[in-house]
């Protein structure tokens, strides 16, 4: 298609609502434009499916705008000459699929711009207003969807003659107890008991200290136990007939604590796996077996700084729980 022709075809496509497989085949039918697609099949833990194009162009630049005007037209060129032509993604409907389940469009970036991270081990970002598939190089764009682990999902691009799935799996049967000494209602990291009579420890009581009351204390401890004590915190059941692997995660983290699951003591070095709001891989559990595992916490350059007696900064408290989920073998 010659940008010839993109002014009399551009309000033909401006009406309705089109799915993402059929935008891209809008691209393939430009001048220079082709395409390749990977589809993982297998979910990350069943939920997160992911489908990759492989998009080139060596005619035209494309660039996203996002605006729900409905004078803005699906198709879009700011000069009548220039070889951008801009895509409006708002006025189109995400993947096509069945049974419907959440979907989004996503582009490959840098590892520090990254909120998720592709099957390809792709740091990925949702798409803006300005992104573009570039000419002349590999434009990596891919399709994130959301679902339950026992749900298998087709979704469609009949243009490309293509009828792909994400497939589904077992969940297993997981059954997680916290052990009876602990308070089960309380979050995971209430459960976790300092020793804060180190830091004032570090303090100088002097005269001149508690008549200003101008103070700081700066405390960090690590391999927290639980209190009471116990011999473990949670047994993990599985109680199907498959085999699977636990895998947990928090709900959230943050610079000044880390936690700990099932660490291991291997030729006298222990072998942390700390728990992030990424799903760890903890062990694998055989049908019909059990395991007990224990957590620990550490806590790092939590600090306190107090002017005439008056808190003028605390780090922030650490509020978080964990969850606890498995895979297919």
């Amino acid at each position: 298609m010659r940008w010839q022709d993109i002014n009399k075809k551009v309000y033909f496509y401006a009406g309705g609502t089109t799915g993402v497989f059929v935008l891209i085949w809008m691209f393939i039918a430009l001048v220079g434009v082709n395409y390749d697609y990977t589809n993982w099949e297998q979910c990350v833990q069943g939920r997160e499916c992911y489908a990759r194009f492989d998009v080139k162009t060596t005619y035209w630049r494309i660039c996203l705008n996002i605006d729900d005007s409905a004078t803005v037209p699906q198709f879009f060129k700011k000069q009548s000459r220039s070889r951008t032509l801009w895509l409006n993604t708002s006025r189109y409907g995400l993947v096509t699929t069945t049974p419907t389940i959440k979907t989004e469009l996503m582009f490959g970036t840098y590892k520090s711009r990254g909120i998720d991270t592709a099957p390809d081990n792709k740091p990925l970002r949702e798409v803006q207003t300005g992104d573009c598939i570039e000419r002349g190089q590999t434009n990596y764009l891919y399709v994130r969807g959301l679902k339950e682990p026992e749900q298998e999902i087709i979704w469609k691009a009949d243009l490309f003659d293509i009828d792909p799935i994400w497939i589904s799996y077992p969940a297993g049967n997981l059954t997680v107890n916290i052990n009876s000494d602990l308070n089960e209602s309380q979050l995971i990291s209430a459960q976790f008991a300092p020793d804060f009579s180190i830091p004032f420890d570090q303090l100088n009581w002097s005269n001149h200290t508690i008549l200003l009351g101008n103070f700081s204390w700066n405390f960090s401890e690590t391999n927290i136990s639980v209190k009471p004590t116990v011999d473990w915190m949670y047994n993990m059941s599985n109680n199907g007939t498959i085999n699977f692997t636990v895998t947990a995660r928090l709900n959230q983290t943050a610079d000044h604590f880390r936690v700990h699951c099932d660490s291991q003591i291997v030729n006298n070095y222990i072998i942390q796996k700390n728990v992030s709001i990424a799903w760890t891989t903890l062990f694998n559990l055989s049908n019909s077996t059990s395991r007990t595992i224990n957590c620990t916490m550490d806590l790092l350059n939590y600090s306190q700084v107090y002017i005439n007696w008056t808190l003028e900064y605390s780090t922030p408290s650490w509020d978080f729980n964990l969850t606890f989920n498995v895979t297919s073998p």
